[in-house]
């Protein structure tokens, strides 16, 4: 799919036509230092159409908050498409209210759970998150659906984001081995077998997270997410126990991003941030 162009107005003066700054009148008088700081300041003031409205009109003012609404959701679709591709991505909706006010909402509805044969991919079927360790970024901790893991250096299991976030609780021990030698069951056991041996030897636990309230997760980008107050304590279980799903190995879950929808949603979006703007030039 080709990628989706944006064109955002930055001034609603180049946008009605208005002449650029940068021409001036040969028979203008010398500005002074102090009508050149009340230039720069007009000029930081109106970087957006909804700026722009909102000083030239006071009565405006509702139409400037629609615009500015408007633009807020069209970041996230944007967004959304951007992460159309991106393994276990949750989309953002925006509702508007009756207010004209946008509300973000996470919308948690499961990908499709795509096959990989690889060993260490790991889909969650289920509500549950993967829980890795984030030194620096957030409170430590971040948890994610992508289960798109590999084994470091140190032979622990990490997420191929980032520098490669280790599990927690860690899974070590897997250096040396083959990825085809390395099983992870449907409750979260993961066990090697040995070169020269058929009996395999269990080296940890997968463990899941789950929240009362996971749409209050704080995004971190891409598919890593933080708690909140709002999402509550993480509820740490194994998987198949507490309702926080099963672990699929051999698969990766895909984003929740339908892109045709987001598509359309974007011109919409677009068409309605036109007419406001006609419908404020039309108030003057």
């Amino acid at each position: 799919m080709k990628p989706l162009s944006i064109v955002v107005v930055g001034s609603l003066g180049v946008a009605m036509g208005c002449q650029p700054a940068s021409r001036v009148d040969a028979n203008a008088a010398e500005p002074n230092a102090s009508s050149m700081r009340l230039v720069a300041q007009s000029a930081a003031a109106l970087r957006t159409p909804a700026d722009a409205i909102a000083a030239a009109d006071e009565a405006s003012l509702p139409l400037a908050s629609a615009i500015r609404a408007v633009d807020e959701a069209r970041k996230i679709v944007a967004n959304n498409l951007a992460n159309a591709e991106s393994t276990a991505f949750k989309r953002l909706d925006v509702v508007f209210s009756e207010a004209g006010k946008p509300e973000i909402r996470l919308d948690l509805t499961q990908g499709s759970i795509d096959t990989t044969s690889r060993s260490l991919d790991v889909a969650i079927e289920g509500p549950g998150f993967f829980r890795v360790i984030t030194k620096g970024i957030g409170d430590g901790y971040a948890y994610t659906r992508n289960g798109n893991f590999f084994i470091n250096n140190n032979g622990e299991l990490v997420l191929g984001m980032g520098d490669g976030y280790r599990l927690d609780p860690p899974i070590a021990g897997l250096g040396g081995f083959a990825e085809d030698r390395i099983t992870i069951a449907q409750d979260g056991t993961v066990s090697v077998i040995p070169n020269g041996s058929l009996t395999p030897v269990q080296l940890g636990q997968l463990q899941l997270a789950r929240f009362t309230n996971p749409q209050a997760l704080h995004n971190l980008g891409g598919s890593l997410w933080q708690q909140t107050t709002e999402s509550g304590e993480p509820i740490i279980t194994n998987p198949i126990q507490d309702g926080a799903g099963k672990v699929l190995q051999g698969y990766l879950e895909g984003s929740n991003v339908d892109a045709t929808r987001e598509e359309l949603r974007l011109r919409k979006l677009n068409e309605w941030r036109e007419q406001l703007i006609s419908a404020a030039r039309s108030a003057k």
